[in-house]
């Protein structure tokens, strides 16, 4: 068992991999994590920077808590966006985030909005708005 910052790694176990899927922000592909476990919608700041779109300052920046004990960050930026997958074309508000392995995370916000429903064994995405 090898443990790191990141992950606990036990090559004997099998671990489903998350739910990630291409959406397309101003026109262009990006990699979206579904997170039920998230209370807001985030955009990578590098994203915004790639594709040369705005975000505005928040007037008071916001706390960012994860799971890890001692694992904070703060939200200083936000932005809309128009963000198209399957059927969804909206321009949708995003909090800008220090994002390392996805282009955006699609949290509780989304997924209540659209009635998403996945499972992980079988892996399937549901839209139901």
């Amino acid at each position: 068992l090898e443990r790191n910052a990141a992950s606990a790694r036990d090559f004997t176990r099998k671990v489903p991999h998350p739910l990630v899927v291409e959406v397309f922000i101003a026109g262009h592909p990006c990699r979206a994590l579904l997170d039920s476990g998230s209370v807001a919608d985030f955009i990578s700041g590098k994203v915004l920077d790639q594709l040369k779109l705005k975000s505005h300052p928040l007037e008071k920046p916001i706390d960012l808590h994860l799971a890890v004990q001692g694992s904070r960050s703060k939200v200083n930026f936000g932005t809309r966006q128009r963000i198209e997958y399957q059927g969804i074309n909206e321009e949708r508000y995003f909090d800008v985030a220090n994002l390392t392995s996805y282009d955006l995370v699609l949290g509780t916000p989304f997924l209540f909005q659209h009635k998403v429903s996945f499972g992980l064994n079988p892996c399937h995405i549901v839209i139901g708005s």
